[in-house]
């Protein structure tokens, strides 16, 4: 599992190597569940008059930062069906100053104190050292490939910022969940997709940018078959390179080719939509109009055609999800089915990312 979870901005998109997980964003909550069991008989998904805040200890370094002790407006650390919660206020607790390399982003869900929901992976060394519930921990421990955290960035919140290293995509900056924080394995411990038979829900709050030059998708998330996995099987979540008919890109902004982040008016190629690929085979909802617009010429992004539309959710109520803006994405996978919403988007229709009759891969990292 991997992820680049950041802000990026012009010339600093996300990079696509797809390994493992990859992410880039503001904060991320992963939870092993599908829609049908959001709630349990201690917590509800998100803190209210009876939640309990453990103190932490002394000899351990995992704590929930006070920022998200404020009842009725934070999810609940402690609901047993939270396994990761990755937020900027790990690195705000500590004080992190802006533009340090990160090697390792602390998981604020289920931290173990006495008295915690009874669990088994909650052991008494565990309670002891204040330490999660879950064993694993996102990583990187190559210099070259650390992302960096940036102080005060969106609703003066911080974020992780991850750089692509070349213009295509296949090289960049990440971090993937491993075994432990020293084992250097990527991968779980104790797999939270294979023990919940492969339906979980992931929110995450993320911005790519696109430099003028660049091609190739813009890597957000990825949950592969395993490391080293060229097949694609899993969950990819990723924003396509926006594209224009050769020589068609903006004049004041000194594209070359078919990159760019502008087009001419009706020479839209690409209209870089966000976009997933789904299931051990896998199946992918394309957004981004690729194949009309390519065979038509170009399109105006201002009036895209109806094909272009129909991608985007139902009817009445679509329009362009700029990914260069911050978006809430919601990504709800229930054995075949895989549905994504954007800003909190809901419909009985089908969402603006579907992908349905899929066989699940059975995620490994």
């Amino acid at each position: 599992m991997r992820i680049h979870a950041v802000q990026q901005e012009a010339g600093i998109p996300c990079s696509r190597s797809w390994r493992t997980i990859r992410v880039c964003l503001v904060g991320l909550l992963f939870l092993p569940i599908s829609q049908t069991s959001w709630t349990s008989t201690s917590y509800s998904v998100m803190t209210g008059s009876d939640s309990v805040y453990g103190p932490g200890s002394s000899v351990g370094n995992i704590k929930l930062p006070s920022t998200l002790k404020t009842r009725y407006k934070q999810p609940e650390s402690y609901h047993p069906n939270l396994r990761f919660w990755f937020t900027p206020d790990s690195f705000e607790s500590t004080s992190t100053a802006d533009g340090t390399a990160v090697g390792t982003w602390t998981n604020v869900a289920n931290i173990c104190y006495n008295g915690h929901p009874s669990s088994s992976e909650c052991t008494t060394a565990k309670i002891a050292a204040g330490d999660n519930m879950a064993v694993e921990a996102l990583m990187q421990s190559d210099a070259a490939q650390k992302p960096v955290y940036k102080r005060e960035v969106l609703n003066r919140r911080g974020v992780v910022r991850f750089t692509r290293n070349n213009t295509d995509g296949t090289q960049g900056q990440f971090l993937q969940m491993e075994t432990t924080s020293s084992s250097g394995t990527a991968g779980f411990t104790t797999n939270p997709f294979t023990s919940n038979s492969n339906s979980y829900t992931i929110f995450l709050v993320a911005r790519t940018v696109q430099a003028t030059s660049d091609t190739g998708d813009h890597g957000i998330l990825n949950l592969a078959m395993g490391t080293g996995d060229a097949t694609e099987q899993g969950l990819r979540l990723v924003k396509p390179s926006v594209t224009c008919v050769s020589g068609s890109g903006l004049s004041t902004l000194s594209c070359t080719g078919t990159a760019c982040t502008k087009c001419n008016s009706g020479a839209y190629t690409n209209l870089g939509q966000l976009g997933v690929k789904f299931g051990s085979t896998p199946t992918e909802d394309e957004n981004s109009c690729n194949s009309t617009c390519h065979s038509s010429g170009g399109c105006d992004i201002s009036s895209p055609p109806s094909a272009c539309l129909s991608l985007l959710g139902p009817t009445g109520v679509q329009f362009l999800q700029d990914p260069e803006q911050w978006r809430i994405i919601t990504l709800r996978a229930d054995s075949g089915t895989l549905e994504g919403f954007i800003d909190g988007f809901h419909s009985s229709s089908q969402p603006p990312l579907s992908v349905t009759g899929e066989t699940a891969a059975s995620v490994a990292q």
